[in-house]
């Protein structure tokens, strides 16, 4: 099987080589052949950023391939969504294709199964891949994930930031999974059909033709360790506002990084529960779809089991 390497977002330029050729290797060994867009470190108008043209123009040799493939970007950035209009005309033959990303890519990946019901993966880009601190049970799951197979992880006992690029990352121990409010599931179980990833990203598509129905799903909201909580509330609130986000099954809250108020339950819980008066439905927190690592992939129009009392997730394409 060919994966499509791309960068829809930042252009691929933030990347070391050494990493890059890191998490090419180890697709390797998956058993992928490796096509990267000729046009990875375009520096369009200086902004950093590939010509949105040349994008779309990936994506299409993509989808038109008459192989099952996957698309995995470098990375996620902040303009994933000025392709979404051109992007979505080309989604024309689905079928055996998997596209990737997290991050910025949220507006991407949620749109695709919107519109078309594209399953994608939430949580995989070649950054993730390429993490040098990532062990064999890390990269089965990957593979497992890739490969639309089930796959099971625990609660961590440790994580970071996820910042692994910049250097050595102090890890801190891990709160468990849990409930913000009082609403348990039977068995203290929730499981179902999952959407969402990146909050300021899932906000690029209100009002648009692309915004995802959230009734009866389990919602996926975190963002990066080191979020602003003022702009997370803004954004959180621009969601509920925007949205029939209160029509979902269950929020999910990523982790924080260690230093953030956010991190603190009893604060989350506040703002969350007492000030935005979430009261009717679930939401748990320190989940581990988000930026901080370790960090785990799900499928968004796929299906997820949380366990809190035995603190496991199970996650299942379909």
């Amino acid at each position: 099987m060919k994966a499509y390497l791309w960068a829809p977002s930042n252009n691929g330029r933030d990347l070391s080589d050494e990493s890059k050729k890191r998490g090419i290797k180890r697709l390797e060994k998956m058993g992928y052949d490796i096509i990267i867009d000729p046009n990875i470190d375009e520096d369009y108008l200086q902004l950093g950023i590939n010509k949105p043209s040349n994008i779309v123009k990936f994506f299409s040799s993509f989808i038109k391939s008459y192989e099952p493939a996957i698309l995995i970007p470098f990375y996620g950035g902040l303009t994933s969504n000025l392709h979404l209009e051109m992007i979505s005309n080309e989604v024309n033959n689905k079928e055996g294709k998997i596209v990737c990303g997290k991050s910025d890519l949220t507006s991407l990946l949620n749109s695709i199964y919107s519109k078309y019901e594209l399953i994608s993966i939430y949580g995989i880009d070649l950054s993730h891949i390429s993490n040098p601190n990532l062990c064999e049970t890390d990269l089965d799951i990957i593979k497992k994930a890739l490969n639309k197979e089930e796959f099971e992880f625990n609660c961590p006992e440790v994580y970071n930031d996820g910042y692994w690029y910049i250097g050595k990352r102090d890890n801190h121990k891990h709160a468990t999974w849990s409930y913000l409010n009082d609403i348990k599931r039977e068995k203290g179980q929730i499981s179902g059909y999952v959407v969402g990833g990146n909050l300021e990203s899932l906000c690029t598509t209100i009002g648009t033709e692309f915004a995802m129905d959230f009734t009866d799903k389990l919602v996926v909201i975190e963002s990066v360790p080191n979020v602003s909580p003022k702009r997370f509330l803004m954004n959180f609130k621009h969601l509920i506002m925007g949205s029939n986000l209160l029509a979902a099954k269950a929020l999910l809250i990523g982790k924080f990084g260690q230093d953030s108020i956010l991190n603190k339950k009893h604060i989350l819980k506040n703002l969350l529960v007492n000030e935005f008066n979430i009261t009717n439905i679930p939401i748990l927190c320190n989940i581990d779809f988000s930026h901080t690592e370790p960090s785990f992939p799900f499928y968004i129009g796929g299906h997820l089991t949380i366990d809190i009392k035995f603190q496991k997730m199970k996650v299942s394409y379909k």
